[in-house]
């Protein structure tokens, strides 16, 4: 872990230097060669829904608002990612309001909880058709 970090030519494109690295260290690793890694992608939509949505909002969208806890291995397995993808899909607004994360630890997994605030226009009704169909899917 520690010694392949050490060790890690920085200098090299990431897809070379990642070689050295466990699985899930090359998992961890959010940015490489000044952008997000392929597996990270979604925060850059992230960010520009939280700035697009910083509008007020409609009474019909505070009426549907929940706040989804999810908690699990949300970074390694990619389930965040997935979560988010398919709010996208369905064209819901959403922040993550926190995120508790904890690292696993040799023989001691752990999982990480985050809570994310969705909306959607359609109020309660269709916050809870997009919250259903997700659990579906994941």
């Amino acid at each position: 872990g520690v010694a392949a970090l050490a060790q890690m030519d920085l200098e090299a494109p990431w897809e070379q230097a990642k070689i050295t690295l466990s699985p899930s260290l090359q998992g961890a690793c959010i940015t490489a060669d000044g952008k997000l890694v392929t597996r990270f992608e979604y925060i850059d939509s992230v960010r520009r829904s939280r700035m697009a949505h910083h509008l007020p909002y409609t009474e019909s969208q505070l009426e549907g608002s929940t706040v989804l806890e999810v908690s699990g291995h949300l970074f390694d397995t990619g389930l965040l990612n997935k979560l988010l993808n398919l709010l996208e899909t369905h064209q819901a607004s959403f922040a993550i309001v926190d995120v508790d994360v904890t690292p696993n630890r040799a023989m001691q997994p752990s999982i990480s909880t985050a809570w994310i605030q969705v909306s959607a226009q359609g109020g309660r009704a269709e916050v809870c058709k997009i919250v259903d169909g997700m659990r579906e899917k994941l």
